[in-house]
């Protein structure tokens, strides 16, 4: 492998199979490597393209990245606790604290014990807090360039290749959403019966809270 190529071209070279394999078996592997390594490309260029619009899309909200994707995880009308939020945020306590604590100066969301267990304190989304969502949600749908170049049939093959592609890492594609959970309406201040547990949301966009 040549140490002093680029890193699309080491990650092509890692994933292409050994020059000494031979046979139809070595054409096929040969050949599916090599598109692996262009999606990996390409899924780290949208990466960018999707931190850059959503950047855009809060730019008018006040909160950091981070405050925004937290509140994107909390569903109207299902609390979610502290350590849950923590896991999908792919933080430490600490620092989802942090978080948490600036939201909460804007009453976006309440901390409040679980109903199940009192020791545990569950996160639930405020009215003013749902009101920011719903504005965050438009403003994405409104701002979406990245999805103009495909039909409506081309959107519909690429959700649901996502969603298989999100749901073979043992992630539920339904907690990815930012729309309302379904038959839920917006929550008030009083925290509703706990949900299951949700498997975590892959981040939107990962820096330093504020």
């Amino acid at each position: 492998m040549n140490a002093s190529g680029s890193p699309t071209e080491r990650t092509r070279e890692a994933l292409t199979p050994s020059a000494t394999a031979t046979g139809p078996e070595a054409t096929v592997g040969a050949g599916t490597a090599a598109v692996d390594a262009e999606i990996i490309d390409l899924l780290f260029a949208m990466l960018g393209i999707m931190k850059q619009h959503f950047g855009g899309a809060i730019a008018q909200s006040g909160l950091t990245p981070q405050q925004a994707h937290a509140l994107r995880c909390l569903v109207p009308g299902h609390p979610l606790p502290m350590r849950e939020l923590a896991a999908e945020l792919t933080c430490d306590a600490s620092t989802v604290t942090g978080i948490v604590d600036r939201l909460e100066e804007r009453g976006l969301v309440q901390r409040q014990p679980a109903r199940d267990d009192r020791r545990v304190k569950a996160l639930v989304v405020t009215n003013d807090g749902v009101a920011v969502r719903d504005r965050l949600r438009a403003s994405l749908l409104a701002r979406a360039p990245h999805l103009l170049t495909l039909s409506p049939s081309e959107r519909v093959a690429l959700r649901d290749l996502l969603a298989r592609v999100v749901a073979g890492n043992g992630i539920d594609p339904r907690t990815a959403s930012f729309a309302p959970a379904r038959g839920s309406a917006p929550s008030d201040s009083r925290a509703p019966e706990p949900s299951a547990p949700r498997s975590p949301a892959p981040p939107l966009a990962a820096e330093p809270h504020r």
